[in-house]
């Protein structure tokens, strides 16, 4: 594959590990929809990650509780 429209990520603490795998690999899908379980162990970890997103050009497009999405214009 050379281009992912959309990532839903819900894996169990283990989020963040993937999303940062995927930012440092410079993998950008076009949505991506994270279920970010590991809030409840380790906020600071998952807002540290919610930044690098947004500072890759990643928007909030919609949030509840831990469950965010973001866009990345391609």
């Amino acid at each position: 594959h050379e281009h992912i429209d959309l990532l839903k990520i819900d894996i169990e603490n283990m989020e963040c590990d993937v999303l940062e795998k995927m930012l440092n690999d410079k993998i950008y899908p076009t949505y991506l929809s994270v279920d970010f379980d590991l809030f409840n162990h380790d906020r600071e970890r998952c807002i540290k990650i919610i930044e690098k997103l947004l500072s890759n050009d990643y928007k909030i497009i919609k949030y509840e509780g831990h469950d965010f999405s973001f866009f990345k214009e391609n």
